[in-house]
């Protein structure tokens, strides 16, 4: 991805109804879409985003030749005899592809994935052991032969107590998947936070999958993938969160007002706090949320943290938020300390902010002023193209197309207000 995207920075304020442009949650439709494959039946999901990791998970179900549709944000998958196949290494370009792992592991007995990379955004180091580690404790061996992924039973599955341990949403997830799958009593222990996990845990109990949940654990008893009614009623997944954060935060820097149905900001509790400390105003009415400017916005201490907590997905867009409030503020996150590829890109366009070992300290209250920067990971991409709505001069955003691994409308909304030269 090595496009240039000229933004031409304005005052102008950016206002955003988002139920006029609203996105499926990206980190609930790669699971979801994966455990449809589980069950050989007939399954409608509703509100999947049109963006590029769905995608990428959509060619490689063809490639496996399932019969399904997508069209206007629905896809419907059709009872499928699957081919087994070798993944490619375009496998990779999506962490989606660890649930497709766990949806057809049981049914094929073997799998290779050629090549051995990790899809996702470059923050450092991820926990990438944690996936494989999942597959072990349901009997699975994983090797690297050749420099290919290979991974076979080695081991009867019998049930089981699993410590997932906060290992995240894409590790809960796959064990979810797998455990839907064997008759055998599988129980889940600290169980991921994220709320797009709800929607995962919703499909399957659909499928009339055995699961009680009762805090962080889960109980789940599964059955073959044969044995399941058609689902005669669409499932609709989840707005993304971080989405609606970034649309927030757009309209906030511009001088805009972004409004929003208030039940899709039920996940979003901390992050509406943070605009309270920092002086935006958030008023409710008749079932609508309208978020604004209350004057000049105050420096503040933000801490990272898993659900209920403030996300780290969006700690590159709150630097820009914070980056506009004159006085210092601090961001902790010790979550992916090494989401920072933003801080260096935004320093060239007068941003004055400093990061060691998880800490950001922003002194704020400069205008941006236009520069070259290089959007490294979709995060900070989605930083970069919001200090250029607000920079003054013409800033230029290379690799800026990456935007589209997880939003769908945020290019359509800038050239709508500023000036765009692609």
């Amino acid at each position: 991805m090595g496009n240039k995207l000229n933004v031409k920075g304005s005052r102008k304020p950016i206002d955003i109804a988002y139920d006029r442009c609203p996105q499926g949650a990206k980190n609930a439709a790669l699971p979801v879409l994966c455990a449809t494959l589980v069950f050989n039946n007939k399954s409608i999901i509703e509100n999947v985003p049109d963006i590029s990791d769905v995608k990428v998970l959509l060619r490689l179900f063809k490639r496996i030749n399932l019969d399904f549709s997508y069209v206007k944000h629905t896809f419907i998958k059709y009872p499928s005899r699957l081919k087994k196949i070798d993944f490619p290494k375009s496998f990779y370009k999506s962490r989606g592809g660890f649930y497709l792992i766990a949806s057809l592991i049981k049914q094929w007995g073997t799998l290779k994935i050629r090549g051995y990379e990790i899809g996702g955004c470059k923050i450092g180091n991820r926990p990438y052991t944690h996936f494989l580690r999942v597959l072990k404790n349901f009997g699975y061996a994983v090797d690297i032969k050749g420099g290919d992924l290979v991974i076979r039973r080695s081991a009867q599955y019998r049930g089981k107590i699993i410590q997932l341990n906060d290992l995240g949403i894409v590790a809960s997830g796959m064990a979810l998947i797998l455990a839907s799958q064997f008759e055998a009593k599988t129980t889940l222990v600290k169980f991921g936070k994220a709320p797009e996990l709800n929607d995962l845990i919703k499909l399957i109990k659909e499928k009339e999958i055995f699961i009680k949940k009762r805090g962080r654990t889960l109980v789940i008893r599964g059955c073959d993938r044969n044995n399941h009614q058609s689902s005669l009623h669409p499932f609709k997944l989840q707005d993304d969160r971080m989405v609606i954060a970034t649309y927030a935060v757009l309209s906030l820097i511009t001088g805009g007002t972004f409004t929003i149905t208030t039940e899709k900001l039920k996940y979003l509790s901390s992050f509406l706090g943070l605009l309270k400390k920092i002086n935006a105003s958030v008023k409710s009415h008749r079932g609508v949320t309208c978020i604004a400017r209350n004057g000049d916005l105050r420096p503040v201490k933000v801490k990272v943290a898993d659900y209920p907590g403030i996300p780290t997905d969006i700690q590159p867009i709150i630097t820009v938020l914070l980056a506009g409030a004159k006085g210092v503020s601090i961001i902790e996150d010790k979550i992916f300390p090494n989401r920072i590829a933003h801080i260096s890109e935004l320093k060239k366009v007068g941003t004055d902010i400093e990061h060691r070992e998880g800490i950001i300290v922003i002194r704020g209250g400069k205008r941006f002023i236009a520069n070259s920067v290089r959007a490294k990971d979709l995060r900070s991409c989605a930083a970069l193209l919001l200090a250029s709505c607000i920079a003054k001069g013409t800033t230029t955003v290379s690799s800026w197309d990456q935007i589209y691994r997880g939003y769908e409308y945020l290019i359509s909304i800038i050239r709508s207000n500023r000036a765009l030269n692609i």
